[in-house]
């Protein structure tokens, strides 16, 4: 049984996500089940649970192209459940995703600048 519990907060516009519990479950090389990382080419990452090879379960996800961070919920490598974003401009978003889109009932808090 995977177990990993995760806990996201935000404070001071900065997004923490703490991993709590995890027990890991490896089934061979090619069907990799339980907490692991995953370094894209790009230099973004993911690190959580997987489930036969596949992002599900609880996780962290560095967008390095945007330089966003999304923790939460996954399913299939998507964005999916309870989870939140935090933007590179402070802006975090903490609510419902489904198949990477925003939906549902959630909280956004934008930063609002006065620059002069």
């Amino acid at each position: 049984m995977i177990h990993s519990h995760f806990r996201f907060q935000i404070t001071k516009n900065i997004l923490l996500c703490t991993v709590t519990k995890i027990t890991v479950i490896s089934v061979d090389d090619e069907m990799h089940v339980g907490h692991g990382r995953l370094s894209m080419a790009d230099g973004g990452y993911y690190e959580g649970e997987f489930d036969r090879g596949e992002i599900n379960g609880h996780g962290l996800r560095y967008f390095a192209a945007t330089r966003n961070h999304y923790c939460g919920e996954f399913c299939a490598g998507e964005l999916h459940g309870q989870g939140v974003m935090s933007y590179a401009d402070g802006s975090t978003y903490e609510g419902t995703w489904a198949d990477n889109k925003r939906e549902g009932l959630h909280f956004l808090c934008q930063v609002c600048r006065t620059d002069k």
